[in-house]
C-alpha cells in the first residue's frame, strides 16, 4: 500500500501532500498582505520553491498551476 508523506500539517490541512511521487501544495497566501502585488508573488514563489524543495521537487516538474487575483487588475504587474 503506497503512503501518503504529509509537510507541516496543521489542524485541517497540510502545506504539502506526497503521495506516489507526486506532490500536491496546498493553497499559498502571501505572509504579507500589505506587500504589493509583485511583493505578493514574489512571497508566495518562494514559499512554493521551499516547499517543492523539502518535497525534493523544483517548479521544472509542476504539471499544473492555478492562480487567484482579487483584483484582475492586478494581471499584469503579477506577470
Amino acid at each position: 500500500m503506497a503512503t501518503i508523506q504529509r509537510l507541516h500539517v496543521a489542524t485541517r490541512y497540510s502545506e504539502a501532500a506526497i503521495h506516489q511521487g507526486v506532490v500536491y501544495l496546498a493553497g499559498q497566501v502571501a505572509s504579507d498582505t500589505s506587500l504589493d502585488i509583485q511583493g505578493q508573488t514574489a512571497d508566495v514563489l518562494a514559499m512554493i520553491d521551499d516547499l517543492l524543495a523539502q518535497a525534493g521537487s523544483d517548479k521544472n516538474h509542476l504539471l499544473t498551476t492555478t492562480i487567484y487575483l482579487k483584483d484582475l487588475a492586478d494581471y499584469a504587474a503579477m506577470n
